[in-house]
């Protein structure tokens, strides 16, 4: 049995690459459903089984997220990846981000062709010392510019820096995004006071569209920690991953929220 860990800082088992295949195949044995966010935005549901809905937020290292998308079309799985778009960036950060962006761009076109959803990962706010039309302008424009290359339809907010009042991207005002951008929020929401087992207890919902009954992390969430999974179903935290995915109930939803820069590998591109 993999563990997770019962409260932050406590590390019970390693992750990396071959955890999240041990995870995935449990899901598939399972005999989960893979949907996109935005698909699941739209009121998909497989009745029967259980809904998962793989959200990979790609804060750094581009080129693994497409590794793990790239792996994930293999096994015929939906997922939805986020993106940053920051072309203010120093040229070390760009650069360390779009590595290869070309080869990486094209593979990732062709995982989209193939089901897999890619979104927008916004960080505005943050980018714009939180001023509310600094930062709805640094929207529009990270969103037209992801369009010349994906079909952007849903993004998540990232956490990112603190401002005034430990303000983050997360307190971005949807109701300030153009209407004429067409895209909605996937992220899931969180209370700032609710604790159950240690871990802060998700509200169910997204943009008020997005329901799920259960929730599973990685530590790249809280505080630094990277190296183990966190997870929860109703108001219950789970102890392991086999724990998690055992209480998995056929017509509920879940939402993996899984950082690939640190663990994802590139040969999964030749998997």
């Amino acid at each position: 049995m993999l563990t997770t860990c019962a409260q932050p800082g406590v590390t019970k088992h390693e992750l990396d690459g071959e955890v999240y295949l041990y995870l995935l195949h449990r899901l598939m044995r399972k005999g989960c459903a893979f949907v996109t966010a935005r698909d699941h935005i739209r009121g998909t549901r497989a009745f029967g089984r259980p809904t998962v809905v793989l959200r990979h937020d790609c804060d750094d290292l581009f080129f693994r997220s497409v590794a793990m998308v790239h792996l994930e079309t293999r096994l015929r799985l939906n997922s939805s990846l986020y993106l940053f778009c920051e072309p203010e960036w120093p040229a070390p950060i760009r650069i360390r981000y779009w590595a290869g962006s070309e080869k990486w761009v094209c593979l990732l076109q062709a995982a989209e062709k193939e089901g897999i959803e890619v979104g927008y990962h916004m960080n505005a706010y943050a980018r714009a010392d939180f001023d509310l039309p600094k930062a709805v302008d640094m929207f529009r424009s990270d969103v037209q510019y992801l369009r010349r290359f994906f079909s952007i339809e849903t993004f998540t907010c990232h956490g990112g820096r603190r401002g005034p009042g430990r303000v983050s991207n997360l307190a971005f005002p949807e109701q300030a995004i153009p209407p004429s951008l067409n895209i909605t929020n996937a992220s899931v929401k969180f209370t700032e006071s609710d604790y159950i087992g240690g871990f802060r207890l998700a509200t169910l919902g997204g943009g008020g569209l997005l329901t799920y009954d259960g929730y599973l992390g990685d530590g790249g969430v809280w505080y630094g920690y990277r190296d183990w999974f966190y997870g929860w179903i109703g108001e219950t935290c789970c102890q392991s991953l086999d724990e998690f995915v055992e209480r998995m109930a056929p017509g509920k939803a879940y939402q993996l929220l899984i950082h690939p820069q640190y663990y994802a590998l590139e040969e999964w591109v030749h998997f």
